[in-house]
Protein backbone atom coordinates (compact mmCIF):
# COMPACT_ATOMS: atom_id res chain seq x y z
CA UNK A 1 0.00 0.00 0.00
CA UNK A 2 2.91 2.55 0.74
CA UNK A 3 4.62 1.54 -2.94
CA UNK A 4 1.49 2.55 -4.52
CA UNK A 5 1.45 5.96 -2.63
CA UNK A 6 5.02 6.99 -4.16
CA UNK A 7 4.13 7.90 -7.65
CA UNK A 8 1.49 10.30 -6.36
CA UNK A 9 4.10 12.08 -4.26
CA UNK A 10 6.11 12.09 -6.80
CA UNK A 11 3.71 13.50 -8.95
CA UNK A 12 3.30 16.27 -6.28
CA UNK A 13 7.17 16.86 -5.50
CA UNK A 14 6.80 17.69 -9.71
CA UNK A 15 4.53 19.89 -9.02
CA UNK A 16 5.68 21.38 -6.22
CA UNK A 17 9.03 22.04 -8.42
CA UNK A 18 7.15 23.58 -11.41
CA UNK A 19 5.12 25.75 -9.09
CA UNK A 20 8.65 27.35 -7.43
CA UNK A 21 9.89 27.74 -11.05
CA UNK A 22 7.23 29.82 -11.78
CA UNK A 23 7.35 31.80 -8.07
CA UNK A 24 11.08 32.08 -8.87
CA UNK A 25 10.32 33.84 -12.36
CA UNK A 26 7.31 36.03 -11.37
CA UNK A 27 9.97 37.17 -8.47
CA UNK A 28 12.94 38.02 -10.56
CA UNK A 29 10.20 39.75 -12.68
CA UNK A 30 8.43 41.84 -9.92
CA UNK A 31 12.62 42.52 -8.60
CA UNK A 32 12.94 43.93 -11.85
CA UNK A 33 10.47 46.16 -12.10
CA UNK A 34 10.88 47.66 -8.91
CA UNK A 35 14.66 48.59 -9.86
CA UNK A 36 13.06 49.95 -12.86
CA UNK A 37 10.55 51.82 -10.78
CA UNK A 38 13.47 53.44 -8.07
CA UNK A 39 15.52 53.85 -11.33
CA UNK A 40 12.62 56.46 -12.63
CA UNK A 41 12.13 57.86 -9.71
CA UNK A 42 15.36 59.01 -9.63
CA UNK A 43 15.70 60.46 -12.83
CA UNK A 44 12.40 62.14 -12.27
CA UNK A 45 14.16 63.83 -9.18
CA UNK A 46 17.07 64.60 -10.93
CA UNK A 47 14.99 66.07 -13.87
CA UNK A 48 13.73 68.48 -11.45
CA UNK A 49 17.16 69.56 -10.34
CA UNK A 50 18.30 69.93 -13.64
CA UNK A 51 18.67 73.71 -13.93
CA UNK A 52 20.27 73.67 -17.25
CA UNK A 53 17.29 72.30 -19.50
CA UNK A 54 14.82 74.85 -20.90
CA UNK A 55 11.67 74.79 -19.01
CA UNK A 56 10.36 73.22 -22.65
CA UNK A 57 12.41 70.84 -22.98
CA UNK A 58 11.94 69.95 -19.15
CA UNK A 59 8.51 70.04 -19.24
CA UNK A 60 8.60 67.61 -21.66
CA UNK A 61 10.95 65.24 -20.47
CA UNK A 62 9.42 65.47 -17.09
CA UNK A 63 5.68 64.12 -18.61
CA UNK A 64 7.26 61.67 -20.43
CA UNK A 65 9.69 60.21 -17.38
CA UNK A 66 6.22 60.48 -15.08
CA UNK A 67 4.12 58.52 -18.14
CA UNK A 68 6.55 56.22 -17.85
CA UNK A 69 6.91 55.84 -14.10
CA UNK A 70 2.97 55.55 -14.60
CA UNK A 71 3.67 52.09 -16.15
CA UNK A 72 6.33 50.98 -14.56
CA UNK A 73 4.20 51.31 -11.32
CA UNK A 74 1.41 49.67 -12.36
CA UNK A 75 3.52 46.80 -13.89
CA UNK A 76 5.14 46.23 -10.34
CA UNK A 77 1.80 46.17 -8.28
CA UNK A 78 0.96 43.81 -11.09
CA UNK A 79 4.22 41.85 -10.56
CA UNK A 80 3.58 41.93 -6.86
CA UNK A 81 0.07 40.29 -6.91
CA UNK A 82 1.20 37.79 -9.32
CA UNK A 83 3.65 36.94 -6.66
CA UNK A 84 0.96 36.92 -4.05
CA UNK A 85 -0.59 34.31 -6.16
CA UNK A 86 1.75 32.09 -6.92
CA UNK A 87 2.84 32.31 -3.40
CA UNK A 88 -0.15 31.30 -2.00
CA UNK A 89 -0.62 28.72 -5.24
CA UNK A 90 2.96 27.02 -4.09
CA UNK A 91 2.02 26.87 -0.04
CA UNK A 92 -0.99 25.31 -1.31
CA UNK A 93 0.91 22.81 -3.41
CA UNK A 94 3.26 22.63 -0.44
CA UNK A 95 0.36 21.34 2.03
CA UNK A 96 -0.57 18.70 -0.17
CA UNK A 97 2.48 17.24 -0.71
CA UNK A 98 2.82 17.30 3.32
CA UNK A 99 0.04 15.57 3.64
CA UNK A 100 0.89 12.95 1.30
CA UNK A 101 3.99 12.73 3.23
CA UNK A 102 2.24 13.02 6.61
CA UNK A 103 -0.69 10.10 5.40
CA UNK A 104 2.54 8.11 4.18
CA UNK A 105 4.04 8.38 7.65
CA UNK A 106 1.57 7.68 9.67
CA UNK A 107 0.99 4.15 7.22
CA UNK A 108 4.24 3.45 8.26
CA UNK A 109 3.64 4.11 11.92
CA UNK A 110 1.14 1.85 12.49
CA UNK A 111 2.09 -0.51 10.18
CA UNK A 112 5.54 -0.92 12.75
CA UNK A 113 3.88 -0.48 15.82
CA UNK A 114 1.38 -3.50 15.00
CA UNK A 115 4.58 -5.73 13.67
CA UNK A 116 6.42 -5.30 16.56
CA UNK A 117 3.99 -5.42 19.26
CA UNK A 118 3.06 -9.02 17.55
CA UNK A 119 6.41 -9.52 17.59
CA UNK A 120 6.64 -9.19 21.24
CA UNK A 121 3.11 -10.97 21.88
CA UNK A 122 5.00 -14.20 20.61
CA UNK A 123 7.97 -13.51 22.62
CA UNK A 124 6.25 -12.37 25.88
CA UNK A 125 3.28 -13.55 28.11
CA UNK A 126 0.27 -11.15 28.29
CA UNK A 127 1.06 -8.74 30.99
CA UNK A 128 -1.32 -9.88 33.14
CA UNK A 129 0.44 -13.19 33.57
CA UNK A 130 3.86 -11.44 33.55
CA UNK A 131 2.82 -8.65 35.99
CA UNK A 132 5.26 -5.85 34.43
CA UNK A 133 3.94 -2.50 34.55
CA UNK A 134 3.65 -2.41 30.79
CA UNK A 135 1.70 -3.30 27.97
CA UNK A 136 3.07 -4.80 25.05
CA UNK A 137 2.07 -2.10 22.80
CA UNK A 138 3.43 0.58 25.44
CA UNK A 139 7.13 -1.54 23.95
CA UNK A 140 6.10 -1.24 21.06
CA UNK A 141 5.66 2.28 21.15
CA UNK A 142 8.92 3.32 22.83
CA UNK A 143 11.61 0.76 20.20
CA UNK A 144 14.08 1.93 17.79
CA UNK A 145 11.82 1.65 14.46
CA UNK A 146 8.38 3.07 16.17
CA UNK A 147 10.25 6.33 17.39
CA UNK A 148 12.46 6.47 14.12
CA UNK A 149 8.98 6.26 12.48
CA UNK A 150 7.52 8.99 14.64
CA UNK A 151 10.24 11.55 14.27
CA UNK A 152 9.80 11.13 10.02
CA UNK A 153 5.76 11.40 10.79
CA UNK A 154 6.66 14.79 12.67
CA UNK A 155 9.25 16.02 10.55
CA UNK A 156 6.33 16.28 7.37
CA UNK A 157 3.30 17.73 9.95
CA UNK A 158 2.71 21.42 8.93
CA UNK A 159 4.80 23.27 11.85
CA UNK A 160 2.48 26.34 13.08
CA UNK A 161 5.27 28.40 14.20
CA UNK A 162 6.43 28.85 10.87
CA UNK A 163 5.55 31.96 8.97
CA UNK A 164 5.09 31.54 5.14
CA UNK A 165 8.45 32.73 4.30
CA UNK A 166 9.75 30.08 6.67
CA UNK A 167 7.36 27.28 5.04
CA UNK A 168 8.56 28.42 1.44
CA UNK A 169 12.17 27.87 2.77
CA UNK A 170 11.38 24.58 4.02
CA UNK A 171 8.81 23.39 1.17
CA UNK A 172 12.19 24.54 -1.36
CA UNK A 173 14.32 22.18 0.64
CA UNK A 174 12.81 19.61 2.45
CA UNK A 175 10.87 17.07 0.37
CA UNK A 176 13.41 15.75 -1.81
CA UNK A 177 15.22 14.69 1.82
CA UNK A 178 11.47 13.35 2.58
CA UNK A 179 11.12 11.44 -0.60
CA UNK A 180 14.46 9.80 -0.05
CA UNK A 181 13.68 8.83 3.44
CA UNK A 182 10.35 7.92 2.53
CA UNK A 183 12.10 5.42 0.14
CA UNK A 184 14.15 4.06 3.13
CA UNK A 185 10.97 3.19 5.53
CA UNK A 186 9.15 1.55 2.20
CA UNK A 187 12.44 -0.25 1.25
CA UNK A 188 12.42 -1.95 4.82
CA UNK A 189 8.82 -2.51 5.34
CA UNK A 190 8.83 -4.10 1.80
CA UNK A 191 11.78 -6.81 3.19
CA UNK A 192 9.91 -7.63 6.14
CA UNK A 193 6.79 -8.35 4.42
CA UNK A 194 8.90 -10.27 2.07
CA UNK A 195 10.61 -12.20 4.97
CA UNK A 196 7.64 -12.55 7.50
Amino acid sequence: MLITRRPEIQGNLAELQSAFQKFDLLSTEQSRLAGEVAKIAQQEAELLRDESLSEVTATKRLIETRARADVLRARAKAAGERVTEQQSFVLEVGSTVRRNFAHAAHQILQTRQVRIRQTFDALLAPQLETGLMFTNDELAKVSRPFREAMQFLNAVRVNGTMNSEQELDALRKLPRIWFDRLKVFVDIESQVQLNG
